[in-house]
């Protein structure tokens, strides 16, 4: 697997503090990405069997708390801040009648106006603490129009106009002749 770099999405976050990340391939979060590109890494094989196991057609997401320890200096605040993130982006999918992974949901796969399917990984980073005093429905508002521009589907978030993959490892391109192997054997 090769890693294809995320690009910023730009939406309004209504003074939030709320941004977003996305590929239109799977790809490992950013906490992951040492541990997957480092062949030495003691990681390596658990993270790439994660990753070998999720479907290329789902949507793949996280919320990730980049909030400054001075801002939140607790560490159960930022979990729910997180948490408080992922159920607005949870709610606003279903209300836009996609499941939580990007697929549409089974009463919209038969109606003719069905949601296109959202593929990729998206990573949402929050950078503020007003997540935690704001009434909900902000959070929902927000996120929902995350959601709309992904399904919006604009040309620079289309895989057409994704720069190509980077093979992981600099040197032989041979490909590995099993997923646990690192490179193919010499023949």
């Amino acid at each position: 697997m090769a890693l294809s770099p995320f690009k910023t999405v730009r939406f309004p976050s209504f003074g939030l503090g709320l941004q977003a990340q996305y590929c239109p391939f799977v790809r490992p979060s950013t906490l992951d990405e040492k541990s997957f590109a480092s062949r030495w890494h003691p990681n390596v094989f658990t993270v790439r069997d994660k990753y070998s196991s999720v479907r290329p057609d789902v949507l793949t997401w996280r919320v990730v708390s980049a909030t400054s320890h001075k801002l939140v200096p607790k560490a159960v605040m930022r979990n729910r801040l997180k948490r408080r993130w992922a159920n607005a982006f949870a709610d606003s999918m279903r209300n836009n009648g996609l499941h939580t992974t990007g697929r549409p949901l089974s009463v919209s796969k038969r109606a003719k106006n069905a949601p296109p399917k959202v593929q990729g990984t998206l990573e949402m980073l929050v950078f503020s603490a007003s997540g935690l005093h704001v009434s909900y429905d902000k959070l929902l508002k927000a996120t929902d129009v995350l959601v709309k521009t992904l399904l919006r589907g604009d040309a620079k978030l289309s895989p057409e106009s994704w720069p190509k993959p980077q093979p992981v490892y600099g040197g032989r391109k041979d490909r590995a002749d099993s997923r646990w192997s690192i490179v193919a054997p010499v023949k």
